[in-house]
């Protein structure tokens, strides 16, 4: 009986540890509402429909591949107040900080597949049909997105 509870114990703790590392994947700013497309960028929506974040640090490189504005090989999810600047071909991140191809950046988020970023939602109708055509387009084989946490200080890394 002894064993019993204890392998009962133990399993109802792993399965805990289990949905604990499920939750922490989910990005923090789910796209919806005002999540769009500015020119090549995808940006998630604005504060105050977020689940909290991802312990992953994205850093890498800005480059351009095939009409794809993509961050260290990924497509990049950026966070609400991100801007395109078409003129200049350069990123405003939402601090006014300027950055382009071939500058790198860090923050905080992940690497979630498109199908699991959507929270239930149909990934490719969450940033309407230019959203899809970026998605479809520049996710690359794996489906993995660099997603950046709502409320994370992306920064050009010197």
């Amino acid at each position: 009986m002894r064993r019993w509870v204890g392998a009962a114990v133990v399993a109802a703790l792993l399965a805990l540890a289990i949905f604990g590392a499920v939750k922490v994947l989910r990005p923090a700013a789910l796209p919806g509402g005002d999540a769009h497309v500015d020119g090549p960028l995808l940006v998630s929506a604005a504060p105050g429909v977020s689940r909290g974040g991802m312990d992953a640090q994205i850093m890498g490189e800005i480059n351009f591949d095939d009409g794809c504005l993509l961050l260290a090989g990924h497509l990049v999810v950026w966070p609400n107040g991100t801007e395109w600047d078409e003129a200049a071909t350069e990123v405003v991140l939402p601090n006014g900080s300027r950055v382009g191809v071939g500058d790198a950046v860090s923050g905080g988020g992940g690497y979630p597949r498109v199908k699991d970023f959507a929270a239930g939602k149909d990934p490719y109708g969450v940033y309407g049909d230019a959203g899809t055509r970026i998605l479809r387009t520049c996710a690359g084989p794996t489906g993995e997105v660099a997603f950046f946490n709502e409320g994370s200080e992306v920064e050009l890394v010197e």
